[in-house]
């Protein structure tokens, strides 16, 4: 058997194959009748030198593997990516908008720090506020998916004479963690799974590896006019979550075929092409689609102190799950929910304050859902 680089890539010797060839050598060194049994200490020998030595093929069938995607993992796979364009997502905080209260006009300024009294989660201001007139931006004083519910953060580290009250009227969207190694590789694929090309899904895999881009949809309109969504003849709209204004529409530029049309509700107009002319690129921002929620439901005596929380946190955790154009559906956010200690339970769902149905919730494809702690309704019955 070929060990080493072969055709069919790296086969490294294991400790096995190495401490045989070691005999073979010893053999033919020193005769046949050598003795190298464990208990002699050429066997010793041999056993030393085949774990040091398999070590060193592991080492190089590292090295080989984390030229590949599947086989690279950590910087070795930062580095595979990157020959496409793609970089690993960076940790980022938490945000949310604070309001104040207290004497009118009071400035907080950027650094004013609030808190969550119950988890101690503290969030420091990025953007200046003033009490009565103008909230306040702020972020979790740490990277990652730090929670934030609407209304919790109530408590004021910096104390600031004319202020008197800080809340968040909306939950905070959640922040992230480094992007994980499997999460880098799934997204490298969907980036490059068209190819070349100008296709919807090669314009779809160039979109997705802009910077601060996390989901795409691009739909096109290949007949001779226009659809029933208004895209004119021969066009594609791109619906783009995140990601710079400039970077998309250069993106899109740069990606569509020659003589089509891209179309949508937000207008670039200053992408430069390599003539030096000015081009107009069109794409969309997806619209958020407020959902309101009421869940009535009955417990069992083992009901958790916590039961609520929970149920909130798995209806918040659904919600995250919608992309661009998902339906909201009742019963797969009830799906979600441990009812193990529950009696019953039962949801309404609606665009509105007063939710009347379970039915399902129509969203385009011009649109996103957006679920809030804010308009979520439990309601205990028992």
């Amino acid at each position: 058997m070929a060990f080493g680089l072969t055709l069919q890539g790296f086969n490294p010797q294991r400790i096995d194959d190495v401490k045989a060839d070691l005999e073979d050598a010893f053999k033919a060194a020193f005769g046949q009748n050598v003795r190298l049994d464990a208990e002699s200490v050429n066997g010793q020998a041999i056993g030393i030198f085949a774990e040091r030595f398999a070590i060193l093929w592991e080492l190089a069938e590292l090295t080989y593997s984390s030229s590949y995607l599947d086989g690279a993992s950590g910087s070795a796979l930062d580095d595979v990516v990157a020959r496409s364009g793609i970089a690993r997502r960076e940790a980022l905080p938490s945000t949310v908008i604070l309001d104040f209260g207290g004497t009118l006009g009071t400035l907080i300024p950027i650094g004013s720090l609030a808190s969550d009294p119950v988890s101690g989660q503290q969030w420091i201001t990025t953007t200046p506020g003033i009490v009565g007139i103008e909230p306040a931006r702020a972020q979790t004083t740490q990277t990652g998916p730090m929670p934030g519910l609407a209304g919790t953060i109530v408590a004021i580290d910096t104390p600031i004479a004319g202020w008197a009250t800080v809340i968040n009227n909306a939950d905070a969207d959640v922040g992230r963690n480094v992007e994980s190694d499997a999460s880098l590789r799934e997204r490298f694929r969907l980036s490059v799974s068209a190819g070349g090309g100008s296709s919807v899904e090669a314009i779809r895999g160039v979109l997705l590896r802009v910077d601060g881009v996390t989901e795409c949809l691009v739909v096109d309109n290949a007949t001779n006019s226009v659809d029933a969504e208004g895209r004119p003849a021969h066009s594609f709209e791109p619906i783009v979550v995140g990601g710079e204004q400039q970077d998309i529409g250069e993106a899109i530029w740069f990606s569509k075929p020659a003589g089509i049309e891209s179309y949508g509700t937000n207008r670039l107009t200053n992408v430069v092409d390599l003539t030096g002319a000015k081009q107009t690129v069109r794409w969309t921002r997806p619209t958020d689609v407020a959902i309101w929620i009421e869940v009535d439901f009955e417990v069992l005596p083992d009901f958790d102190d916590d039961g609520e929380a929970q149920i909130l946190a798995e209806i918040l955790a659904y919600g995250d799950t919608l992309g661009v154009g998902d339906d909201f559906i009742p019963w797969q956010m009830e799906q979600r929910i441990d009812t193990s200690n529950m009696r019953s339970l039962t949801s309404r769902a609606g665009f509105n304050a007063a939710p009347a149905a379970g039915d399902p919730l129509p969203i385009t494809r011009r649109q996103i859902a957006r679920l809030d702690s804010s308009r979520i309704k439990l309601n205990r019955l028992n």
